[in-house]
């Protein structure tokens, strides 16, 4: 167990393991049993079952890449707001991929973040709920740094060193994230309407006409408008119409 002394909360406490099955698994596992300490920091240099959204595994070889999960607790926080938990990490992750001189990152709703049309980082937010209020809340993020090369059914993915080229201090990296995961989590308390404008600022896709698949296996062209408060996504389709899609009911193509 150690201390990280440039944040305020997320990660003042952190727990390091040289390698496990999930992040997120550990950290559920210790909320469980009664660790319940906000800011609680788990961090691996590699997962043996790293997942993402839809049971999706996330590819990552040993120490290359930043793999953490921390707790917290958002006080009061409604179930409408749900999706501002997605918005303050990503811009977190965002802001964290600027500060190593990256630039043209754009968060990719609702769980990725992107270096042009690449995937640098995946987000895993799991909760729990009580008195229709959000309760713990367990953050899993990945974030690819030095990793060069994946898995063949992975075509779109990238990291830091790709798009440097040259090698980064994953400690460092960590620090920045943890610096500004601090930042925007104090931000998503105190005025989410700023966090819901930069969201909106640093959509991917944002007013670009694009192809999309819906769940029945249907092509369509759309245009991304934007997020609403609930986290459903606002487009605009090729026929003039607007719809909003849930997250299980669109793919990126």
């Amino acid at each position: 167990m150690s201390t990280i002394q440039n944040t305020r909360l997320i990660g003042k406490v952190r727990k390091h393991y040289q390698s496990l099955l999930s992040t997120n698994d550990c950290l559920l596992e210790m909320v469980a049993s009664g660790e319940e300490r906000e800011g609680l920091l788990i961090t691996t240099d590699y997962q043996e079952k790293g997942r993402g959204q839809h049971l999706k595994t996330w590819d990552s070889k040993p120490n290359m890449n930043v793999l953490l999960s921390f707790l917290v607790r958002p006080p009061s926080m409604a179930l409408r707001q749900l999706f501002d938990l997605n918005r303050f990490v990503s811009l977190a992750v965002r802001k964290t991929i600027e500060d190593c001189r990256v630039l043209g990152s754009k968060v990719k709703w609702p769980n990725d973040v992107y270096i042009d049309d690449k995937k640098v980082a995946g987000i895993l937010i799991q909760n729990s709920i009580r008195d229709q209020k959000i309760g713990n809340v367990v953050v899993g993020i990945g974030l690819n740094v030095n990793q060069q090369q994946w898995r063949a059914d992975i075509p779109r993915a990238t990291s830091l060193r790709l798009a440097l080229g040259s090698k980064l201090d994953r400690e460092q990296v960590l620090d920045l994230l943890l610096k500004n995961l601090d930042a925007y989590y104090q931000i998503v308390k105190e005025d989410p309407d700023t966090l819901k404008a930069a969201y909106h600022r640093h959509l991917y896709q944002r007013d670009k006409w694009s192809a999309y698949e819906l769940a029945n296996g249907h092509v369509i062209k759309g245009k991304i408008e934007g997020v609403d408060h609930s986290g459903s996504l606002m487009m605009q389709l090729a026929d003039g119409t607007r719809k909003q899609f849930a997250h299980h009911e669109i793919t990126f193509l």
